[in-house]
């Protein structure tokens, strides 16, 4: 049951744990780029760096995660 519990059943799909987050940082991506794009000061620059990589540091994550399930 050790295996599992990064997995969270919904009906009966086992996604992973990490597809929440992952699914976060791409919304607020996006809100971001779409909406603050075209005033991008220093700030902006440091929100969007923060932004892809988490994005892209649960996204691997979740991908690992999906990659070894045991089910």
């Amino acid at each position: 049951m050790e295996a599992m519990s990064s997995f969270v059943r919904i009906s009966h799909l086992m996604i992973p744990r990490y597809i929440f987050y992952t699914t976060f940082f791409f919304t607020l991506l996006i809100v971001f780029v779409v909406g603050y794009a075209r005033s991008l000061s220093l700030q902006g620059v440091f929100a969007l760096v923060f932004g892809v990589s988490g994005l892209v540091i649960t996204g691997y994550e979740t991908w690992r995660q999906w990659r070894l399930k045991p089910v």
